[in-house]
């Protein structure tokens, strides 16, 4: 990679301006240079998409989907993706429930469907 872009994705990440998939390009190159792979891991795009099949669409669900995202790095070590998957919705689904919003779940959800 091209020493100049590392330098400005390196600035963009301390001014807090990188876009989502410039730090995936960061995570790439400091996995590369670290040796270490994370076996997989969960994005918060695809927790939404996973909320979006069983629940109608709430202006809050790419927060809580980023936190539980969060959360589930945190807690969950080798365990699968679709654990992990299936663990962060239930995570925004409690933390909807602790703020008091009520989750509008959708008629015909295929909730097994990924």
């Amino acid at each position: 990679m091209d020493p100049d872009r590392r330098i400005q994705l390196a600035a963009q990440f301390v001014k807090g301006e990188l876009t989502q998939e410039e730090a995936y390009e960061m995570l790439a190159m400091v996995e590369t240079a670290a040796g270490c792979y994370a076996v997989a891991s969960l994005c918060t795009a695809d927790v939404v998409e996973r909320l979006l099949l069983k629940y109608e669409d709430h202006p809050l669900f790419e927060q809580l989907a980023d936190d539980a995202a969060d959360q589930v790095a945190l807690e969950a070590e080798g365990t699968s993706l679709d654990f992990e998957y299936d663990r962060a919705i239930e995570l925004v689904e409690e933390a909807a429930a602790e703020c008091g919003l009520k989750l509008v779940e959708k008629e015909n959800a295929d909730v097994d469907q990924r």
